[in-house]
């Protein structure tokens, strides 16, 4: 190297995390060289580079041509740092959410509009019920306290009667609560 020089590079890599402090980051040093090592290869060896000195002796102009031979020194220094932030984190978890929340949408149209069992999917999705079987409303204002079982017996006993269909299904959707926690 000191004879036909050399092109050596320095890499300096700062990896540091400093939610554990600024002395524990350290960086850490590589060395390498970058230029060809050997004779025989055609390209020119080391580090070499010429430069020329021009001058003047009475009337005429000379030249000088010289060759010189060092080590060049290429330094890239690279860094990573990272804190833990809750802002961050909080952002970051409510933008997943969002997304997901959107990709539960675009499947949701790909398969009821750009699917083959589009109307499979829709009938499952979907269900289609007619007015005519709901109960109508009922606006009357009693003054009586409220209790679970004055209100299961109501229930019971007005949608029963006219309505077999809903009063299934209202007592399988029911079956799981506890008596006063029905829908």
């Amino acid at each position: 190297m000191l004879q036909f020089g050399a092109v050596v590079r320095i890499k300096i890599d700062w990896i540091c995390n400093l939610d554990l402090g600024e002395d524990e980051c350290k960086p850490k040093y590589s060395f390498g060289r970058l230029d060809s090592r050997y004779k025989e290869e055609k390209f020119s060896f080391g580090f070499n580079f010429r430069y020329a000195s021009h001058w003047k002796w009475r009337t005429n102009s000379h030249r000088t041509l010289t060759k010189a031979f060092g080590l060049r020194l290429i330094v890239t220094v690279n860094g990573e740092a990272g804190r833990f932030d809750f802002l961050v984190l909080t952002l970051n978890i409510g933008s997943m959410i969002g997304v997901l929340g959107l990709a539960t949408f675009i499947c949701d149209i790909v398969a009821l509009y750009f699917c083959k069992q589009g109307s499979v999917y829709r009938r499952q999705k979907f269900q289609t019920i007619s007015l005519a079987q709901l109960p109508p409303p009922t606006t009357t204002v009693s003054t009586a306290p409220l209790t679970a079982a004055t209100l299961t017996q109501k229930r019971s006993s007005s949608m029963d009667d006219k309505y077999p269909v809903y009063a299934v299904r209202f007592k399988r959707m029911n079956s799981h609560l506890a008596v006063g926690d029905e829908c």
